[in-house]
C-alpha cells in the first residue's frame, strides 16, 4: 500500500532533495509527476523561488480540469489538455 502523502504537493519548507527522497520511498502512486519534475529542476537551480512555479502548475491544473469537465472520453479529454497547455499558455514539443 502507498503512502497516502506520497501523492501530495512539496510543503515549502521541504527541500527538493527531500520530497525527491520521500517520494523515491513511497513505492507505487499515485504521485504527483508535475511537482517531482519541479524538484528535479530545482536540484540544479538552488537560486529559484519555487512559488512562482507551484502557483503556474495549479493554475494550469485548474484551467485544465474546468476544459475537461465536459470530456466524455479520453481523446477529447487529451483535446481539452493540449487546449489549455498549447492553446493558452503557448507551450509547444
Amino acid at each position: 500500500m502507498s503512502n497516502p502523502r506520497s501523492a501530495a504537493l512539496a510543503t515549502h519548507e521541504e527541500t527538493p532533495s527531500d520530497y525527491l527522497a520521500r517520494l523515491g520511498q513511497a513505492g507505487d502512486g499515485p504521485h504527483d509527476l508535475a511537482t517531482a519534475a519541479l524538484m528535479l529542476a530545482a536540484l540544479d537551480h538552488s537560486d529559484w523561488k519555487l512559488d512562482r512555479f507551484r502557483n503556474h502548475l495549479s493554475e494550469l491544473a485548474e484551467r485544465v480540469r474546468a476544459e475537461a469537465d465536459f470530456a466524455r472520453d479520453g481523446d477529447s479529454a487529451a483535446r481539452a489538455l493540449s487546449s489549455v497547455i498549447a492553446g493558452h499558455y503557448g507551450y509547444d514539443v
